[in-house]
């Protein structure tokens, strides 16, 4: 077992570009339903909500680390609700989440895909740049060059990450040995808990006194909600 003190640095196995697409897509999939039944759309609906976004024109939405995509519907679906018309763009580093996310996303033409590692990109030109489950991947510079485009967001920014906990741990080794027929999540997910934050590190890394406002919000079920607003 991992020590919970310090976050781990072992590497994923979703990290490594070269597994086969058939593997990626299984693992995308179960992502998505963990997303639903543990709340982790809501941790960055909520996010969106704190940002007080404009209604009277279309505001560019940037995911970083956009995956299978299905958090791109999920959030566009959420702001049209809201009365907010977004545009959408997804960037990830692997052509092979990308390949997946085009299709997941085959209803969505609108959709903008950037297949780019972020520490290549600049400015993306969004008004709200979001990442989910993305940041506790990187450490460092990385992590710097992370937070460095976050804050190129006109309006703002939403961050939804680990919370490294014991419990979190163990509990989500049980359900995914349960449930999980991804060997990736099963070894993949407890990992990604152990390489997630304290709330020091979250505001250590993300905030800048620049910022007309900055909050770190622990969320159910351990996840740490950042939102930056420029």
């Amino acid at each position: 077992m991992p020590s919970f003190y310090k976050r781990s640095t072992i590497s994923e196995l979703m990290d490594n570009f070269n597994m086969p697409q058939s593997e990626l897509d299984i693992n995308l999939l179960e992502l998505e339903t963990i997303n639903k039944w543990l709340g982790g759309y809501a941790v960055s609906f909520s996010g969106f909500s704190d940002l007080n976004l404009p209604k009277g024109r279309e505001i560019t939405v940037a995911d970083i680390g956009c995956g299978g995509g299905d958090g791109m519907i999920f959030i566009q679906n959420f702001l049209r609700k809201k009365g907010i018309q977004a545009k959408m763009i997804g960037v990830d580093a692997n052509p092979k989440a990308i390949a997946y996310a085009k299709l997941r996303c085959k209803d969505h033409p609108d959709f903008d895909w950037i297949c780019s590692s972020f520490q290549e990109i600049k400015d993306l030109n969004a008004d709200v740049i979001h990442c989910s489950l993305f940041a506790h991947h990187f450490y460092d510079r990385d992590l710097i060059a992370l937070a460095k485009l976050l804050h190129t967001s006109k309006i703002g920014f939403i961050v939804n990450d680990l919370h490294r906990h014991w419990l979190a741990y163990h509990s989500i080794s049980i359900l995914t040995r349960l449930f999980s027929k991804s060997y990736l999540v099963r070894n993949d997910a407890r990992l990604s808990v152990a390489k997630g934050f304290s709330k020091a590190e979250i505001e250590a890394t993300f905030f800048k006194p620049t910022l007309t406002s900055f909050f770190a919000k622990w969320k159910w079920a351990f996840r740490w909600q950042v939102v930056g607003k420029i």
